[in-house]
């Protein structure tokens, strides 16, 4: 599965798809996807992708 930040679905499909069916499957890849954005300085989806695209310094 290969998925990019830009890649125009939301968080919530992202995560969905990444996970399959399973809830802990879908906290798991939460806590990886927070770990993500704490690494880039970032705090959603969102700013990952405008700091991504040099919209953001």
């Amino acid at each position: 599965m290969d998925l990019q930040l830009g890649s125009g679905i939301d968080g919530v499909e992202a995560t969905r798809r990444i996970s399959g069916t399973g809830v802990h499957q879908r906290a798991t890849v939460k806590i990886h996807l927070g770990r993500i954005y704490d690494k880039l300085g970032v705090d959603t989806r969102a700013v990952a992708v405008a700091k991504e695209q040099r919209l953001l310094p």
